[in-house]
C-alpha cells in the first residue's frame, strides 16, 4: 500500500535511549497534526465509552462496545480490558465512530476466571507483552486471511501468558496476565522513568538485549504520549525476562556505538516493512485493517482516510524456530552479526539494501554462505572471534559463495 510505505519513508530517527537492555529508537515525523480522536483510556476516564460483554451470559471473543461521545475512539491491538467476566486484550486496532455501537473482537488473558467482577470493563493501563502481541498478530492475520474474522489462538494465547507467568516466577489464581505485571510494577516503572517522548515522535522500535522485536507508529504525537507508558510495559515485560541472559551484548562497544548500532537496525527494519505485501480488510469501525506479509514479520495497521492511524511491526520467527540477533550497521560501514541457533535448518534471509552494496546472507544447517549481491567496491572481511562478537579479528578477504564458519564476523565496506 503506497499510503503506509510513503508514512515510512517520511519518518526520521531520534537518538535512541535505553534501561538496562531494552532500547527506545524514536520515530519521528515533521508536521504530524493532532489527533482527531480520544484514546481509550481517555474515553473510559471521561466516561464516553462503554464496554461490556455481548450479553449476560458472554462470550470470550467478542465484547460490545458504546461510544457515547461526539469525537472517535481509539482502541489499539493488545490493549487490556480488565473486569466483567474475565480480562482481555483487543485483537486489533479499531477506531470507533462518535456515537456509536460496535461488536470488538478480543481475547481472553484470564483463563481462570468466568464469572462478574463488574458490569463494566476498565482499563488499568497494560497491554499484553511483546512476545504474545507478535504471535497473536500472526494468529489474526491468518484468521482474516482464512475466514475474515479478526480471531486469535486462544488455547496457544492461554499457553504463553501460562509459559509467561512461569518464566517471571509469579503464581494467579485465575492464570490472569494482570497478575504478572502487577507483580513486577517496581522493575517495569525503572524502565519507563528512562525513556520519554521527544518533539515530533509518533512511534518507536524497539529492541531488546540488541535484537529488534517491534515498532509502534501513530499518525499523531499526542497518541504515542498518551500510550508510551504501556507500550514501554509491553516490551520490558520480555526485557525483564531475558535481563541477565544478554547483559554482553553492548560489550566492546562504546554507548554511543550501541545506539547508533540500535538506529540503523531500525532502518534496516523498516525497510523490510516497506517491502512487504499488504493485504487490505475491512476495519471493525472507521478505515480499513492492512496486513503485512514478508520473511519473519508479522505487522498490522489500521488506515482511516489515507493516513496510517496506528502500524505494529513485529520480527516473527520463521517455522518457530529460527532465532537470530543481528546488530548491522547501514551507513558507508556495515557490520553484521547473527548467531544462529544448533537446529537451525532453515533458509533465510536478511536484505541491506541501505548500504552502497548489498550482501545477504543465507542459512543453510548451520553454515552460511555470503553472496556479494551487488558488486561494486565491496570486501567482505573474515574474523573469527571467542565469546565476544562485538570484537572480530580482521582476516582475510572472503571470496564470492564462500561458506564461512559458524563462529565468523562479517564486516562490510563500501570504500
Amino acid at each position: 500500500m503506497n499510503k503506509l510505505s510513503d508514512t515510512l519513508a517520511s519518518l526520521g530517527f531520534g537518538a535512541a535511549r535505553s534501561a538496562y537492555n531494552l532500547t527506545l529508537v524514536p520515530l519521528l515525523r515533521p508536521g504530524a497534526g493532532p489527533a482527531d480522536y480520544l484514546t481509550l483510556d481517555v474515553a473510559l476516564a471521561e466516561g464516553l465509552v462503554e464496554v461490556t460483554e455481548i450479553s449476560e451470559g458472554g462470550s470470550v471473543p467478542t465484547l460490545k462496545l458504546r461510544n457515547r461521545g461526539e469525537r472517535k475512539v481509539l482502541l489499539v491491538d493488545g490493549e487490556e480490558l480488565v473486569g466483567a467476566r474475565q480480562n482481555r486484550v483487543l485483537n486489533l486496532s479499531v477506531l470507533v465512530p462518535p456515537m456509536a455501537e460496535l461488536e470488538i473482537p478480543v481475547s481472553c488473558v484470564e483463563q481462570g476466571r468466568w464469572s462478574y467482577r463488574s458490569r463494566a470493563f476498565r482499563s488499568e493501563g497494560r497491554a499484553l507483552h511483546a512476545r504474545a502481541r507478535s504471535e497473536k498478530m500472526a494468529a489474526v492475520s491468518e484468521s482474516l486471511r482464512s475466514y475474515s474474522q479478526a480471531r486469535s489462538d486462544q488455547g496457544a494465547l492461554w499457553e504463553e501468558i501460562g509459559r509467561k507467568s512461569h518464566a517471571m516466577r509469579v503464581q494467579s489464581n485465575t492464570a490472569a496476565m494482570a497478575d504478572i505485571y502487577e507483580s513486577h510494577q517496581g522493575s517495569l516503572a525503572d524502565y519507563r522513568k528512562a525513556v520519554a517522548t521527544q518533539p515530533r515522535q509518533v512511534g518507536a522500535a524497539f529492541l531488546v538485549g540488541g535484537r529488534l522485536v517491534g515498532l509502534e507508529l501513530f499518525d499523531a504525537p499526542s497518541t504515542l504520549e498518551r500510550l508510551l507508558p504501556k507500550l514501554v510495559d509491553s516490551y520490558a515485560m520480555d526485557a525483564l525476562e531475558e535481563r541477565g541472559t544478554d547483559a554482553g551484548y553492548r560489550k566492546g562497544l562504546t554507548d554511543e556505538q550501541a545506539d547508533e548500532l540500535a538506529v540503523d537496525t531500525a532502518q534496516a527494519f523498516i525497510h523490510r516493512v516497506q517491502l512487504a505485501k499488504a493485504e487490505q480488510y475491512p476495519g471493525i469501525g472507521l478505515g480499513d485493517t492492512i496486513r503485512l506479509q514478508g520473511p519473519s514479520l508479522r505487522a498490522g495497521a489500521l488506515v482511516e482516510e489515507g493516513r496510517v492511524v496506528h502500524l505494529s511491526a513485529y520480527v516473527g520467527q520463521a517455522g518457530g524456530e529460527y532465532r537470530r540477533r543481528l546488530i548491522c550497521g547501514a551507513s558507508s560501514r556495515a557490520q553484521c552479526y547473527v548467531e544462529n541457533r544448533p537446529e537451525n535448518n532453515l533458509e533465510s534471509s536478511c536484505d541491506f539494501s541501505r548500504v552502497a552494496t548489498s550482501l545477504r546472507f543465507f542459512l543453510w544447517n548451520g553454515k552460511r554462505l555470503v553472496e556479494n549481491l551487488v558488486g561494486g567496491k565491496a570486501v567482505v572481511w573474515l574474523g573469527f572471534m571467542g565469546s565476544d562478537p562485538t570484537n572480530p579479528v580482521r582476516g582475510r578477504q572472503a571470496d564470492r559463495g564462500e561458506a564461512i564458519s559458524e563462529r565468523a564476523i562479517l564486516a562490510l565496506s563500501t570504500s
